[in-house]
């Protein structure tokens, strides 16, 4: 395990984490010519990115996923819980659905996929990545959801799958016509829903997104929950059977604990939350 020393406090303070030699070489010529990083520490495993994370404290930890001993996402909740401060950014081949939750649930504020990126791409997609996290901290609402029953999740992302095909079908049941875009981002979550909760046993999942998306989200999101049995029955459907409500009340209460706790949304959580609340609203949910 390598440890350098902090050249000037006004460069981004990196640290590299690979258990592949030319992976770190690769990473540290980059992060060298370029006058916005300076790398301070580098490991080959889990274990070691730990204890760089504490004594080093770095700004941001380029961290592998699969690596001996202890692997990056395995290593992440105890990265977070001792260097708090230190951003985690996972750079891994075949980044898929689930191993970008995992990574996002267990605190990476992103992850790269080494397959899709250039040494030189890497550097300038981290800074990225760092300014949007940096620049505006309270712009961003993270929703958390889980973990809940993998079980439920697919139950319940069947079910809405066939409440949204309908709806496109049937767009005047709504009343209120919802926009393609919208429902062309609920599609998006589904598919990423169900690829999650194909391969493992626990679903966990983590978004974030602007305050402004969010709301525009939720507020259709919340529309369509208020058809009624009747309606949903004239098209063809209906609620999700009991075994997916486990996950309904996750996602819900995932929504409304991330409303609350942003000032812009804080308004539409209490407006939703009379509808959401076990024991005042339905418990299902397209």
């Amino acid at each position: 395990m390598a440890v350098a020393s902090n050249l000037g406090p006004r460069r981004i303070r990196v640290a590299i984490v690979d258990d592949a030699d030319e992976i770190r070489d690769l990473l540290r010529i980059s992060f060298a010519t370029d006058d916005r990083f300076e790398v301070v520490g580098e490991g080959s495993d889990g274990e070691e990115a730990i204890i760089l994370a504490e004594r080093l404290g770095p700004d941001v930890l380029v961290l592998d996923r699969q690596m001996p001993h202890l692997g990056g996402v395995e290593a992440l909740p105890e990265i977070h819980r001792r260097a708090p401060r230190t951003e985690v950014v996972l750079y891994t081949a075949g980044a898929d659905a689930g191993t970008c939750q995992q990574a996002l649930a267990a605190g990476a504020i992103s992850v790269i996929d080494k397959l899709d990126a250039t040494s030189g791409s890497v550097v300038d997609e981290i800074a990225r990545i760092l300014l949007d996290h940096w620049a505006e901290p309270d712009a961003t609402v993270e929703v958390r959801v889980g973990p809940v029953p993998a079980r439920a999740a697919r139950a319940w992302v069947a079910n809405t799958a066939g409440i949204l095909a309908a709806i496109r079908r049937h767009p005047g049941i709504v009343g209120e016509p919802v926009p393609e875009d919208v429902l062309e981002v609920f599609d998006r979550f589904l598919t990423a829903w169900g690829e999650v909760a194909a391969r493992t046993d626990e679903f966990r999942w983590v978004a974030r997104a602007t305050a402004n998306d969010v709301e525009r989200l939720v507020e259709y999101w919340a529309l369509l929950d208020r058809l009624t049995d009747e309606q949903l029955e004239s098209i063809g459907c209906s609620w999700s059977p009991p075994e997916a409500q486990p996950f309904f009340r996750a996602l819900t209460a995932g929504v409304l604990e991330a409303l609350a706790a942003h000032a812009q949304t804080r308004a539409l959580a209490r407006r939703l939350a009379p509808q959401w609340t076990p024991g005042t609203a339905r418990r299902d949910d397209p």
